[in-house]
C-alpha cells in the first residue's frame, strides 16, 4: 500500500468515489485519503481534476478536502473491507492533491500538517 494508490467504496449506502490515499504512513499507521467528486457550481476549486487524468475520472471533478480522514493501514488492508483497489493516480496529480490539501482552507489543520510531513 503507498501513497497515491486509489480505491472505491464499494459500501452499497455510499456512493462510489475515488479515494485517494494522499500521505502517510502515520506514526499510528494510519493513511490520509481524500474523494474525487463530480464538479458543480460553488464546490471548492482548488484541486480540479480532468477527465483521463485517471482512468475513473470520466468528467471534471475536484478534490474533496472537507471529507478527508485517517484510515489504519489494517482496514484497509482487511480483505473483509468494501475497498475496490483502483489504478494509482500518477505522480503529477499526486502532487497536485497535496498542494491543495495545503491551499484548501476546507483540509483540517491536522490534516494539512500530515501533508507537510509526508510530501
Amino acid at each position: 500500500m503507498n501513497v497515491g494508490d486509489t480505491f472505491i467504496n464499494n459500501n452499497p449506502s455510499s456512493y462510489p468515489h475515488l479515494w485517494v490515499l494522499t500521505a502517510g504512513p502515520t506514526v499510528a499507521d494510519e493513511f490520509l485519503i481524500f474523494n474525487l467528486t463530480s464538479h458543480t457550481s460553488g464546490c471548492d476549486e482548488t484541486c480540479l481534476v480532468q477527465p483521463g487524468e485517471h482512468p475513473f475520472v470520466r468528467h471534471l471533478s475536484v478534490v474533496r478536502y472537507q471529507r478527508g480522514r485517517l484510515l489504519p493501514r489494517q482496514l484497509l488492508e482487511d480483505p473483509a473491507s468494501l475497498c475496490a483497489w483502483n489504478t494509482p493516480i500518477g505522480a503529477t496529480l499526486l502532487q497536485r492533491i497535496q498542494a491543495g490539501a495545503l491551499a484548501s482552507r476546507f483540509t483540517k489543520r491536522r490534516y494539512q500538517e500530515i501533508v507537510r510531513a509526508h510530501s
